[in-house]
């Protein structure tokens, strides 16, 4: 969970899109390698981006967006901008953790996984 909230706030996608934009494994993406349907430049940033240097514009060839933002440049500006939703969701997370450890809520849950019958397929 963690690592998909620092994903989502520095590059504008989650750990699977960011690594697999742009390529065969993701169908999700067209040629350019962005999501259809989704931002075509702007503040996301691949993994195929980092490596190449420069921010993919909506055409097909590596070409720098508007405004020239490497894509580390390009990083840094979103963390900046969404640092307060990072912190506060990752400590969001730790508490929930803590909470529901203290509540019992998993082991509510398994007894009712048990009662179902899905005891050997769902733990909490």
């Amino acid at each position: 969970m963690n690592l998909h909230l620092i994903s989502m706030n520095t590059t504008g996608l989650g750990p699977w899109n960011f690594l697999t934009m742009g390529t065969r494994m993701n169908p999700s993406s067209n040629a350019s390698g962005y999501i259809s349907g989704g931002p075509t430049s702007g503040n996301i940033v691949t993994l195929q981006e980092i490596l190449a240097g420069v921010q993919l514009s909506s055409g097909s060839s590596p070409s720098a967006v508007s405004g020239g933002n490497s894509p580390i440049a390009q990083m840094g500006e979103n963390l900046q901008s969404n640092l307060f939703p990072l912190i506060f969701g990752m400590v969001g997370l730790k508490i929930g953790q803590k909470l529901i450890r203290k509540l019992g809520t998993a082991k509510s849950f398994n007894k009712l996984s048990d009662a179902v019958g899905a005891g050997d397929i769902v733990r909490a």
